[in-house]
C-alpha cells in the first residue's frame, strides 16, 4: 500500500511544480510588459508631436474679429496713403 500511495502523492507535487514554473514565467512576462510600457511612455514624452495646438471655438471667433478689425483699419489708412504717394510723385 505504501508503494501505491507514493505515486499518487507525487503526482500532485509534480503538477504543483509545473503550475509554479508557469506562474514564474507569467510573473516574468508581466514584469517585462510593465517595463516595456514604462519605456514606451518615456520615449513618447521625448518625441513631441507635430500636431498643432487646439484652439477653442471662442478663441477662433476672437481671432477672426481681430483680423477683420485689422483689415478694416488698413483699408481706411490705405486711401490716405495713396493720396500722399500721388502728391509726392507730382512734386518730384
Amino acid at each position: 500500500m505504501l508503494f501505491s500511495a507514493e505515486p499518487l502523492q507525487s503526482a500532485p507535487c509534480l503538477k504543483m511544480m509545473k503550475i509554479s514554473a508557469g506562474a514564474i514565467m507569467n510573473r516574468k512576462k508581466k514584469i517585462n510588459e510593465t517595463l516595456k510600457k514604462r519605456m514606451k511612455k518615456a520615449n513618447a514624452k521625448l518625441h513631441k508631436s507635430n500636431k498643432p495646438r487646439y484652439i477653442s471655438k471662442a478663441e477662433r471667433a476672437k481671432l477672426d474679429a481681430e483680423a477683420t478689425q485689422q483689415v478694416s483699419a488698413e483699408e481706411t489708412i490705405s486711401p490716405s496713403e495713396s493720396e500722399t504717394m500721388s502728391t509726392e510723385t507730382t512734386v518730384s
